[in-house]
């Protein structure tokens, strides 16, 4: 089910982010000796993999629930809605109020709605499930232009009530368009109400829906790049057996620093320790891994 140019451009994108963020508080040069004669420099004799909680409150929402639990609800609930919706409108609208016969173009843009929002909210669950954050790509982006939208069209409403407030207070009562401009205003008015008890309500339930998908998303992205970097770490030990794989702490807390101040000047001092960093491109790591490989096997 996989779209071969959406996932190697969301790839792309992913990976542009993530050295993005990581060039301030990451450097590869813990690889690279820098001298003439590298590889006489003694293999790596320990590499630190940072820890990951799943169950650390970062990946929480609201009173201690899991972001992947929350998805899932608004998965759910999005199918349900949309269910709803279809059935109500389907049984409520009157097909044949055309001399042709059944509005054959609004049931397929009915069916179109069914189907495509069964498959947004159907690609959350696939997604949590396979653990792959590409299946979020479509629910984010259509969620995005729904509120948007929604956003748009409520401010708009508000802008026309101001501008009609102003011109019937403007305006002359003997005017010819002073009737005109008060039947605007008291339109506009039942418009902004309208709007602001429907969209006001949607708007927020949609917010908080793709919040929490957000959430599940960077908890799925943290864990895999967390499960990449295990990989690598025994590749590592596969070329290297008596390198050292060493596990950071398991919680976050004020003495994380001296231990984070601790390793990095034992890394100063010693240049054959690496670390691994919780975001990264794991291909780069691989091929920086196997950088000292390669040279011992030019050599001989």
């Amino acid at each position: 089910m996989k779209v071969p140019i959406i996932e190697r451009t969301y790839d792309k994108i992913s990976s542009y982010l993530v050295k993005t963020r990581d060039a301030t508080s990451v450097s590869y040069n813990r690889f690279d000796t820098g001298a003439e004669n590298s590889e006489d420099v003694p293999p790596p004799t320990s590499i630190i993999v940072p820890p990951f909680d799943e169950n650390d409150n970062e990946f929480k929402i609201f009173r201690g629930y899991h972001c992947q639990k929350g998805a899932l609800l608004c998965s759910v609930f999005g199918m349900s809605f949309i269910i709803l919706m279809f059935t109500t409108t389907f049984f409520e609208f009157d097909w044949y109020h055309h001399e042709r016969g059944v509005d054959f173009m609004t049931l397929l843009g009915l069916i179109l709605y069914l189907v495509c929002g069964i498959l947004i909210h159907y690609f959350i669950i696939y997604g949590c499930k396979k653990q792959q954050t590409i299946y979020f790509f479509p629910f984010i982006v259509i969620y995005m232009f729904l509120i948007l939208s929604e956003a748009l069209s409520l401010f708009t409403v508000v802008i026309s009530f101001i501008y009609f407030i102003n011109a019937r207070n403007n305006s002359h009562p003997e005017h010819h368009q002073h009737y005109y401009e008060i039947l605007m205003y008291d339109h506009t008015k039942n418009s902004v109400i309208i709007s602001s008890i429907v969209l006001l309500p949607l708007i927020t339930v949609q917010s908080i829906m793709i919040y929490i998908v957000l959430k599940c998303r960077n908890y799925i992205a943290a864990k895999n790049a967390h499960a990449a970097a295990l990989r690598v770490a025994e590749r590592a030990k596969q070329q290297y057996p008596d390198i050292e794989i060493i596990h950071g702490p398991t919680k976050y807390n004020p003495s994380q620093r001296d231990l984070e101040s601790a390793v990095s000047q034992t890394h100063n001092d010693n240049n054959t320790q690496q670390q691994i960093p919780s975001s990264f491109d794991p291909q780069e790591i691989e091929e920086e891994v196997y950088k000292n490989d390669d040279k011992k096997n030019d050599k001989y």
